[in-house]
């Protein structure tokens, strides 16, 4: 039973490698993320704000690798 009111997450835990290793997570140059914009683009109107948004990230649309959405 216990006695104290500590709460339970003052102990420390042990992590093995596999949980830090899931915290981690991928890490996407802003040229991949202006990729990702482009090519999702579902629309003329779509595609026109993603090109606005990867002027935002400092990136020419123009030299980003993409395909363009069927008009």
């Amino acid at each position: 039973m216990r006695t104290s009111t500590a709460p339970e997450t003052a102990r420390p835990t042990r992590r093995g490698p596999q949980s830090r290793l899931s915290s981690v997570g991928e890490r996407y140059t802003p040229e991949r993320q202006a990729e990702f914009l482009l090519n999702n683009a579902a629309s003329a109107r779509d595609y026109a704000a993603a090109r606005r948004e990867v002027r935002r990230l400092g990136l020419d649309p123009d030299r980003i690798p993409h395909d363009r959405p069927v008009r």
